[in-house]
């Protein structure tokens, strides 16, 4: 199946029209709210109003430099409150783009983040889309890049989704994301587990009174139900770690080659045009200090007691990694296909 630029634009216009508008949104699924207030959580990661086009002008350049078919349609699934949408909207010169999330609010944010900002008007779509619900299946072969950023690990089935893309895209396109990574993330719950149990025997304190040791408690805990793939995860927000064999061995199944970038060289895509690769995550002990504050909203009394007890383990694999590579926590996946 060849299409012409125009045929696979058309393609994805009847695709679009088959489906109802709320609100000037195309609901390709229905609406499901986010696990928390789409706005705290906006204000959380991103500053709420603070714009950084950093994430999707590295995208670009990313696709760039792989030779990868970056014209047009475009599809990002999980735009959350736009980190990603708007630095493509801003570096690119004509994408027909579809902007798309499971939450109507996270796409009125980003709706009123484009208008705010008054950018020249561009042919996007701002879309309703679940990857586990949804009316109508997409146009084979009419996508030269899906991406996402931090988004896959919300699915429930994440190679049923791949396989899924992976037939939407033209020849010569690919999906791009982000992802946290099993290994390095699997160490940071290890240390949180020996914390906990340090304190339950050396300490010999009631950890059902002791904060800090509820909260390595809960992380420990956390870690193991992001690992495993044996239970049931359709009713949680966040699902998943993969592990860089899982995505090769999906890669293979779907007829798509692999590139993957771990986080010693870029963490997420805002890394690529930083040249001192200063976010990107080069040590355990970098790591841990970002997902306690971050991820967790841990207070900063925890987050220097526990990096304090954990220092000769943040030592020890600095040492053994020492001139190799560091833990792999989060990476860059590129799927192109053939």
């Amino acid at each position: 199946m060849i299409r012409s630029v125009e045929e696979r634009e058309k393609a994805v216009e009847i695709w679009l029209d088959m489906h109802e508008k709320r609100e000037g949104i195309v609901a390709l699924s229905p609406n499901k709210y986010f696990a928390h207030n789409e706005a705290q959580y906006d204000d959380q990661y991103y500053g709420g109003q603070k714009w950084d086009f950093s994430h999707g002008k590295g995208l670009l350049n990313l696709l760039k430099n792989r030779n990868i078919d970056g014209s047009f349609p475009i599809w990002e699934i999980g735009c959350g409150t736009g980190s990603l949408s708007l630095g493509i909207l801003y570096n690119h010169d004509h994408p027909n783009f579809i902007i798309s999330d499971m939450s109507t609010e996270f796409l009125k944010i980003v709706r009123n983040k484009i208008r705010a900002i008054e950018m020249i008007p561009q042919k996007y779509v701002l879309a309703n889309y679940n990857s586990d619900n949804y009316y109508n299946k997409p146009p084979e072969e009419s996508f030269s890049v899906i991406t996402l950023m931090n988004a896959l690990h919300h699915t429930v089935n994440p190679e049923g989704f791949i396989e899924d893309m992976a037939r939407l895209l033209v020849p010569g396109g690919a999906i791009v994301f982000d992802e946290p990574c099993r290994e390095g993330n699997a160490l940071l719950g290890l240390l949180c587990n020996v914390y906990y149990e340090n304190h339950k025997k050396i300490f010999n304190i009631n950890t059902s009174k002791s904060v800090n040791s509820f909260k390595a408690h809960q992380l420990s805990k956390i870690m193991i139900y992001y690992g495993r793939r044996d239970v049931d995860k359709s009713e949680a927000e966040d699902k998943h770690f993969f592990a860089l064999e899982q995505i090769m061995t999906c890669c293979k199944k779907c007829g798509l080659d692999l590139e993957f970038i771990p986080n010693k060289y870029f963490c997420h895509f805002e890394d690529i045009d930083n040249s001192d690769g200063k976010n990107s995550f080069k040590s355990l002990r970098d790591f841990t200090r970002f997902y306690l504050e971050v991820c967790m909203g841990y207070d900063n009394k925890f987050i220097e007691g526990f990096c304090k007890f954990s220092e000769p383990y943040f030592y020890y694999y600095d040492e053994l990694t020492s001139g190799t590579f560091s833990p792999t926590f989060h990476g860059i996946f590129i799927l192109k296909k053939k």
